[in-house]
């Protein structure tokens, strides 16, 4: 029997459309075995059922178009596996291979879906996709998907063998999946593997909750830069963003000039950021890259406290590893953790409140890819007077973001000659700096030749007026 043949059965010999609550949770298993489909297959109008052990095969003759009579959801994509209209259902243990034929997973119209160690490989656009509301006219609610694997690609897919009627995994334009896509609100995604995607998880709504995942952009001959989590901070968008490990991609945060974006949340801690296989040659790469797409947007309430931004030297550099570790090479790469692409909009300082980046960990310093960046820090700089007396040090490259409204000297005076150590204040004559702080240039004057280090101490972030400051 094809497996919507029981699918179906199933269904109407537990209840029909609803399974009473009252006789818990009906089971589907079927026993591990493989089905080869050229239509998607549809789970519709059922509640409270577990479908567990098979595996689906998307065949190369594969459509979209249906024999089933009742309503599906109008989805451009083609998927293998459809859930519409249900409540309370697990899927667990299921395999799916979309062979590049067709999308995974869809989940719509639903109330509490839950996805366990499901495996969903070679999809055309989509891992699992739950759509907005405006695609379905109609609201998605609590989706979680758990320990499961989702891989456009694995590595050596397109290269002979049994897959090699597959793209070539490791070039940039065959990359053209999102492989989790939350197009409404409360979702979890914990635990899981996702595996050389374009982009790795969307999040497209508020209070979602992205914790423990292992998400691997991987790399391709043009040496592409992929996203591995999508967060759009818009009106409605929120999002925790917790203990994953981001792999080899970027956080990419698009911002809003919507003034309901001024409530909403990103937080983003204790996760690792890794870079350094497949850098792109004289390209700048950012960890967590801000897109802002409208004047004036609102960052606020964004946390990005205790991450760990990891860089690996060795292979940043192609062809000399002792050229990569010069700040004068044409081929040195800069690794910045955060940088706001202004070109088509901007951040409003003022729209900065509750916003920190804190309390993370840098494995390089400057010169070593890796420049550390915080909203509250500490930077020794080794200050040479020019001719006037004056050094310009751009502040940007430590300040991710909000207005800077305080920097002060801490600074120590190194003398060769004695190699004795002196505070400011013990300077002799005039020669304390004086500093100008304009647009995050910070412009000192210093009439004395001699050189000394400046501790530089800045701070960064509007707080909401509402809000109090007390200090003890």
């Amino acid at each position: 029997m094809e497996l919507q043949d029981l699918i179906n059965n199933f269904r109407e010999n537990n209840g029909g459309q609803f399974t009473p609550s009252d006789k818990g949770f009906r089971v589907l298993d079927l026993g591990g075995k493989t089905f080869n489909i050229d239509q998607p297959i549809y789970i519709h109008k059922i509640n409270n059922v577990i479908f567990s052990n098979f595996r689906i095969h998307v065949s190369e003759k594969f459509s979209k178009n249906s024999n089933l009579k009742f309503e599906v959801p109008k989805f451009t994509e083609r998927f293998a596996l459809n859930l519409y209209k249900v409540k309370n259902i697990l899927l667990k243990d299921i395999y799916i291979d979309c062979g590049k034929y067709s999308s995974g997973i869809s989940v719509a119209k639903f109330l509490r879906v839950k996805i366990v160690r499901q495996y969903v490989l070679h999809q055309t656009k989509f891992g699992i996709y739950s759509p907005k509301c405006s695609e379905i006219n109609g609201n998605n609610h609590e989706l979680e998907i758990l320990d499961s694997n989702i891989m456009e690609y694995e590595f050596g897919d397109g290269y002979g063998g049994n897959k090699g009627y597959l793209p070539n995994f490791d070039e940039a334009p065959n990359r053209t999946s999102t492989g989790i896509f939350l197009g409404q609100a409360d979702n979890v995604i914990a635990d899981c593997n996702i595996h050389l995607c374009k982009v790795g998880i969307l999040s497209n709504m508020r209070a979602n909750r992205i914790q423990g995942n292992h998400i691997t952009a991987g790399g391709t001959k043009e040496r592409a830069i992929f996203d591995c989590i999508v967060v759009k901070k818009n009106k409605r968008g929120a999002c925790l963003i917790h203990n994953n490990y981001i792999d080899n991609g970027r956080l990419l945060i698009n911002t809003s000039s919507d003034k309901m974006a001024d409530r909403n949340y990103v937080h983003i801690t204790d996760n690792i950021f890794y870079r350094g296989y497949n850098h792109p040659v004289n390209k700048k790469f950012n960890h967590i890259y801000v897109l802002a797409e409208d004047k004036n947007s609102s960052f606020a309430n964004v946390i990005i406290n205790s991450n760990i931004f990891y860089n690996q030297d060795a292979n940043l550099d192609p062809n000399s590893k002792e050229k990569s570790f010069d700040p004068n090479s044409g081929l040195q790469r800069i690794i910045q953790p955060l940088k706001v692409d202004t070109k088509n909009g901007n951040i409003d300082n003022n729209r900065c409140w509750g916003s920190s980046m804190e309390k993370n960990t840098f494995t390089n310093s400057q010169g070593l890819f890796e420049i550390p960046q915080s909203t509250n820090f500490i930077v020794r700089h080794k200050f040479i007077a020019s001719e006037n007396g004056n050094e310009i040090i751009e502040l940007d490259k430590y300040v991710p973001f909000g207005q800077i409204v305080k920097v002060s000297i801490i600074g120590i005076y190194y003398s060769k000659k004695s190699n004795e150590l002196n505070s400011i204040a013990n300077l002799v004559n005039n020669n304390i700096p004086e500093l100008v702080v304009i647009d995050k240039q910070l412009c000192v004057k210093y009439k004395s030749k001699k050189d000394f280090t400046l501790h530089i101490e800045v701070r960064s972030g509007s707080f909401y007026k509402n809000h109090n400051i007390i200090n003890i």
